[in-house]
C-alpha cells in the first residue's frame, strides 16, 4: 500500500511528526531506511 501526502514541513519536523503519530496510535515500525547514507556509501562503493 502506498499512501502520499504533501506538505511544507521541513524534512525533519516530518520524520518528527510522523515518529510521534506512530507512538500515539500504538503502531510500530520495523525498519527506518536513511536514504541519504544509503546514497553515499552506494557512491563510495562504485
Amino acid at each position: 500500500m502506498k499512501y502520499i501526502v504533501t506538505t511544507e514541513k521541513s524534512i525533519e519536523q516530518a520524520v518528527k511528526n510522523l515518529e510521534e503519530a506512530v507512538t500515539r496510535n500504538k503502531f510500530g515500525v520495523l525498519h527506518i531506511h536513511d536514504l541519504k547514507t544509503t546514497k553515499t556509501i552506494i557512491g563510495e562503493a562504485k
